[in-house]
C-alpha cells in the first residue's frame, strides 16, 4: 500500500526509529544504541544516515544482502526492504558503512 502511495516501509521504519531515539535522548540525555537483526538493518541504516549524531553504538546482526547483490544474483528479496529508485544513487549497505557515493 505504501508503495502505491509513493512511499516505502523502510522510510516509515527509519522515521519511527528516529522518533524513538529522539524521545530516549530527551528523557535520558544519552544517544541510544541500535541493535538490529535481519531486515531492520535497512531501516536503521537510513535512520543513521539522516542523523548520525542521534545514535550511539550500532550493530547489525545477519543483515540482508545489499540491493546490488540481490539484483545481480536474482535473490528473492522482499519488497518491504526496498526503496523505489534508490539503487540508482546508493545501496543500503553504503549507508550502513558511511561510504556514500558523491
Amino acid at each position: 500500500m505504501l508503495y502505491a502511495l509513493g512511499q516505502s516501509l523502510v522510510g516509515r521504519q527509519a522515521a519511527e526509529l528516529q522518533e524513538v531515539a529522539l524521545d530516549l535522548k530527551r528523557r535520558f540525555g544519552a544517544s541510544p544504541d541500535i541493535f538490529t537483526r535481519g531486515r531492520m538493518a535497512v531501516a536503521a541504516a537510513h535512520a543513521i544516515a539522516v542523523n548520525k549524531g542521534l545514535f550511539g553504538k550500532i550493530e547489525f546482526v545477519t543483515p540482508p544482502p545489499s540491493w546490488t547483490e540481490s539484483v545481480r544474483k536474482a535473490l528473492d528479496t522482499p519488497m518491504s526492504i526496498c526503496v523505489n529508485g534508490a539503487l540508482l544513487s546508493y545501496d543500503w549497505t553504503e549507508l550502513a558503512s558511511g561510504n556514500l557515493p558523491d
